[in-house]
């Protein structure tokens, strides 16, 4: 039998102790859950690449140009400052 992975502890009367074989009935992880994951997670890249794939991702004229956004820095990855509005016209294929 597997062991458990115990992601977040709920408050109890008496401490958690792993030593005792406790799992936590927050929220686990076995073996079925992480399949399902991994497959919402394929289903989102391929239901993402179809849209890249079929369509062109251009900005709307309604909203401000793309070079007057300020972009913010925060950490590794690059974040608009304000929303973008886009719309997605069909590629000719």
């Amino acid at each position: 039998m597997h062991k458990r992975s115990v992601v977040c502890l709920e408050r109890t009367r008496h401490k958690y102790m792993p030593e005792r074989g406790e799992v936590s009935r927050c929220q686990t992880f076995e073996p079925a859950t992480r399949v399902g994951r991994r497959f919402a997670m394929q289903n989102m890249v391929h239901m993402l690449s179809n849209i890249v794939l079929n369509y062109k991702v251009v900005p709307t004229p309604l909203g401000p140009p793309h070079t007057d956004i300020p972009i913010e820095k925060k950490g590794l990855f690059l974040f608009p400052g304000e929303n973008l509005y886009v719309q997605f016209v069909p590629r000719d294929v």
